[in-house]
C-alpha cells in the first residue's frame, strides 16, 4: 500500500471534492516497468472546512484480482460442463426413444414379410424399408475415436451386394441382399424347450407398451410361456426367477433392468438373462456378468436365436 498527499486536479479532483471519495481500478506501473493491478482512494483533505489537498492510497490488488479471474474462469467452466451434461442427457433420452421406436418398425416388417412370404413385391418393399431402418439405427451409435453420436452420413452398405448389419450380441456381421428368397420366417422357427421342469418361462420387462405386446405376442405364437411386465418396479413386486429374463434397461419409476436381472440371478442363478437397450454398451452401467446384451433396434428373429 502506498499513501501520498497531493494535489489532484481535473476530473479525480472534482469528483473527489464533490462526493467526499475518488475510487478507481486499474494497471498501474511500478518503477521497474512491471504491471500490476492496483487499486486507487483518493480523498480530499479539509482544514478549517478549506480544502488544502488530497490524500491518495494505492493497493496492490494483484492477488485478488488473479483470484477473481481464477473464480470466473472456474464458474465459466462449470455453467460449461453443466450445459454439455444436460445436452448430453437429452441425447442419450432421444436415442433410447428413438431406438424404441425403431424396435417396433423393425419387428413389424419382419412379421409382415413372414406373412406375406410368397409375395415378391411385399418382400422386397419389406426389405427396402428395413434398410432404412437399419441405416437409421446407425444415427445413434457413437463413432469410435469421436465424441457425440454417429454422422447421418453413415452408411450400412458395403462391398461386395452386402449389408452390414448386427447380430444378437451387437457384432458386425453380414447378411446378402435379396436373392429372389424370402427370409426364413419368425413363425417357422422351433424352439428348443419351452420350459425347464419347474420353470416359469419367460419374464418380458418393457415400458414402450407397443414393444411389450409385439414382442410378447411373437413369443407365444412360437409356443413360450410369456409373463409381461411394463415395468421394472412390477417386475421387483412379482419376486420370481423365470427361466429367461428379457428386460429393457432404462425404465422409469427409479427400477433399471440391471436391478431386476441382479434379483433374478439371486433367486435363480440358472435364469437366463438378456438385456436390451436402445443406448448402446458403451453407454451403460456395468452389467451382470452372466447377462446377454441385445441392443435395440433388434430383430425378433435375433432374440429367438439367444432364447434356443
Amino acid at each position: 500500500m502506498h499513501a501520498t498527499l497531493a494535489p489532484a486536479r481535473g476530473t479525480v479532483g472534482r469528483v473527489a471534492r464533490a462526493e467526499g471519495r475518488f475510487e478507481a481500478v486499474g494497471w498501474r506501473v511500478r518503477k521497474d516497468g512491471s504491471r500490476f493491478r492496483a487499486s486507487v482512494v483518493i480523498d480530499p483533505v479539509l482544514e478549517d472546512g478549506e480544502l488544502v489537498g488530497y490524500a491518495k492510497v494505492t493497493r496492490d490488488i494483484s492477488e485478488r484480482y488473479e483470484a477473481e479471474q481464477e473464480l470466473e474462469q472456474a464458474r465459466k467452466a462449470l455453467l460449461e460442463a453443466q450445459k454439455m451434461e444436460s445436452i448430453g442427457k437429452l441425447t442419450l433420452g432421444l436415442a433410447h426413444d428413438f431406438n424404441n421406436l425403431n424396435t417396433i418398425m423393425v419387428n413389424s416388417l419382419e412379421l409382415i414379410g413372414a406373412r406375406h412370404a410368397g409375395d415378391q413385391r411385399t418382400g422386397d418393399l419389406v426389405d427396402t424399408a428395413m434398410a432404412a431402418a437399419e441405416r437409421a439405427s446407425l444415427l445413434t451409435r457413437p463413432v469410435p475415436g469421436v465424441r457425440g453420436r454417429g454422422a447421418a452420413g453413415s452408411r450400412g452398405a458395403q462391398p461386395g451386394g452386402q449389408q452390414l448389419r448386427c447380430n444378437a450380441a451387437g457384432r458386425a456381421h453380414r447378411h446378402p441382399h435379396r436373392d429372389g428368397t424370402r427370409r426364413q420366417s419368425v413363425r417357422a422357427r422351433q424352439p428348443g424347450a419351452r420350459l425347464r421342469e419347474g420353470g416359469r418361462g419367460r419374464m418380458l420387462v418393457e415400458d414402450e407398451a407397443p414393444l411389450l405386446m409385439l414382442v410378447g405376442d411373437a413369443l407365444e405364437d412360437m409356443g413360450y410361456e410369456v409373463t409381461r411386465m411394463a415395468s421394472g418396479a412390477k417386475a421387483l413386486q412379482d419376486g420370481g426367477a423365470p427361466d429367461v429374463l428379457v428386460s429393457d434397461i432404462s425404465m422409469p419409476e427409479g427400477v433399471s433392468g440391471i436391478d431386476i436381472a441382479e434379483r433374478a440371478l439371486a433367486s435363480g442363478p440358472s435364469t437366463r438373462v438378456i438385456l436390451v437397450s436402445g443406448l448402446s454398451r458403451a453407454q451403460l452401467p456395468p452389467l451382470p456378468e452372466d447377462a446377454v446384451f441385445l441392443p435395440k433396434p433388434y430383430r425378433i428373429s435375433q432374440l429367438m436365436e439367444l432364447l434356443q
